[in-house]
């Protein structure tokens, strides 16, 4: 697999604006299972691409739309980032959480994107921070990039360092006929 070329701006980075833009979504990739962060468990992510209307400025991909990756946890729970996507995508999310969600169906769903700018440094960087339904008034966009494009280094090597590429297979359950287990009393480890 190719990998993008890294280049160096001749100028200032510019993220896209603060707000709720319009995109549509050109990918969606595995990224298996990942560490936790700040003491969680470990957990299957994917990473969702997303195509903006905004266009880049400079460098090799001047004029082209821009693009946001953003990772989230395979979890279709209410209030987890993949299911406000889902939802925001025009999908039932009540279907979605009872048959399953093939994740490829929302490559080339139009939906909003709402950004808001994490600050390192003196550098901002755009975060996807919410999703919403595209409004009957907004035009859909047609992707311009293909989902076959390759995922950017960072993610690429984050994906590499997977602890694993599948999910893990779920415990097996207890035998229904096994006895009950032997209850047992303990004795004290001190005497008073």
């Amino acid at each position: 697999m190719s990998k993008l070329v890294n280049w160096k701006s001749t100028g200032d980075f510019v993220p896209l604006s603060e707000g709720v833009h319009t995109a549509v979504v050109v990918a969606v990739q595995e990224m298996g299972l990942q560490p936790g962060y700040d003491g969680k468990k470990p957990g299957i992510e994917h990473a969702t691409c997303f195509e903006f209307e905004t266009r880049v400025k400079d460098g090799p991909n001047m004029g082209k739309r821009r693009l946001l990756w953003v990772t989230v946890a395979a979890s279709l729970h209410e209030k987890s980032k993949l299911a406000q996507i889902v939802k925001a995508a025009g999908f039932d999310l009540a279907v979605a959480q009872r048959d399953g969600f093939d994740l490829d169906t929302l490559v080339g769903k139009s939906l909003q994107v709402g950004i808001t700018h994490d600050v390192k440094g003196d550098r901002r960087y755009p975060r996807a921070s919410s999703y919403y339904r595209l409004p009957n008034d907004v035009q859909t966009l047609t992707p311009e990039h293909t989902p076959t494009e390759p995922m950017p280094d960072f993610l690429q090597e984050r994906r590499d360092r997977a602890l694993s590429p599948t999910p893990p297979a779920p415990a097996p359950s207890p035998s229904p006929t096994a006895p009950p287990a032997a209850t047992t009393t303990m004795e004290p480890l001190w005497k008073e």
